[in-house]
């Protein structure tokens, strides 16, 4: 490292699951630092995300429902920051 160099570290925003009653879906909460956006991704097999919603975090903590069809088959997420 040279004198006077300036290091930025950023931690990562977390992406936190909970299950509701088996018809309500899945809350996702992405808590993080205040002002980011975030695209909020779904995919069925790690290879291909699809955006679901964008979401701007205003206090440090979103929250978003997903609201599965019938003929939903298994989904995993993921926060991406803009």
């Amino acid at each position: 490292m040279a004198p006077k160099e300036f290091l930025t570290i950023k931690e990562p925003s977390r992406l936190k699951a909970e299950y509701l009653q088996a018809s309500a879906g899945l809350s996702l909460t992405v808590i993080g630092w205040a002002g980011p956006a975030y695209s909020l991704e779904s995919s069925i097999d790690f290879m291909t995300w699809v955006s679901v919603v964008s979401l701007t975090n205003q206090t440090g903590k979103i929250a978003w429902t997903n609201q599965p069809s019938a003929q939903e088959q298994l989904k995993f997420f993921r926060a991406r920051e803009l």
